[in-house]
């Protein structure tokens, strides 16, 4: 190839290879033999690289279907909706070694304390209405919240209780109709602690009979020790005078 040929050949490439690919391109227009010959290979190499783009651009998307296909499985996989749930354990907790507290009590007498509730197999009771320590006229509003100061944190999972055993009160005992399980971590534990509440019971549903208990089951996804727990009543079914009366506490923790 001379010195014209080259110059020639490198000032119009870019036309050539565009005109190649488009098959616009008269191999008449080139000045020699020579130059056609060179024309000739690159429309034939233009074209190879055509067909070989088109051909890299099916595998592409061939993948991309195959890679796409095989997330869905993998997503399907991970959040299958059959998928067997973890079975939550419970263990009930002994109520050893804390401090029992109530918002209310009908009166400082011990028939009316708030641990009678706490107590294992008994019939007494815990039976609010005035203040922290009996004292005034029966009209303290609700919520009425009892309380047991843990000495060690745990996650709770339950809890149960029933309403007064013995004579008095209503048909439903004086029983709480709604209410909510609630824990605290707070140094000090009272009414005036930051309660969380656990899980609740707003139906308003007086006990069946005395001798029945309600049950609250915590939310699964709480998984928060707290030491202070606690059930704050917000209606009973007395309607004489604001009180509630409660038997039988129980508490159960989560064993993760």
């Amino acid at each position: 190839m001379n010195v014209a040929t080259a110059i020639f050949l490198f000032v119009m490439f870019p036309a050539i290879a565009d005109a190649a690919q488009n098959d616009t391109f008269d191999i008449q227009c080139s000045p020699d033999p020579e130059t056609k010959t060179m024309i000739a290979d690159i429309k034939k190499k233009v074209d190879t690289t055509a067909e070989m783009q088109l051909t890299l651009g099916d595998k592409m998307d061939e993948v991309k279907e195959k890679v796409e296909g095989r997330m869905v499985s993998v997503i399907a996989n991970t959040v299958a909706p059959n998928s067997t749930p973890v079975p939550m354990i419970l263990k009930e907790v002994k109520f050893t070694g804390g401090q029992v507290g109530a918002s209310s009590l009908y009166s400082s007498s011990s028939s009316n304390a708030a641990a009678n509730a706490f107590l294992e197999g008994s019939a007494s009771h815990w039976h609010s209405g005035r203040d922290a320590k009996g004292n005034g006229d029966k009209v303290y509003a609700f919520p009425h919240i009892i309380w047991y100061n843990f000495p060690n944190a745990f996650v709770p999972g339950r809890v149960s209780f029933r309403s007064r055993q013995g004579k008095g009160c209503d048909a439903g005992g004086c029983g709480a109709t709604k209410y909510q399980f609630v824990g605290t971590n707070d140094d000090v534990c009272d009414q005036f602690s930051a309660w969380t509440v656990l899980c609740e019971d707003l139906s308003g549903i007086p006990f069946e009979n005395k001798v029945s208990s309600k049950y609250c089951l915590v939310q699964d996804h709480i998984r928060e020790p707290f030491k202070c727990l606690g059930v704050s009543v917000l209606d009973s079914s007395y309607t004489v005078y604001t009180c509630v009366s409660m038997n039988g506490i129980r508490m159960w923790k989560k064993e993760i």
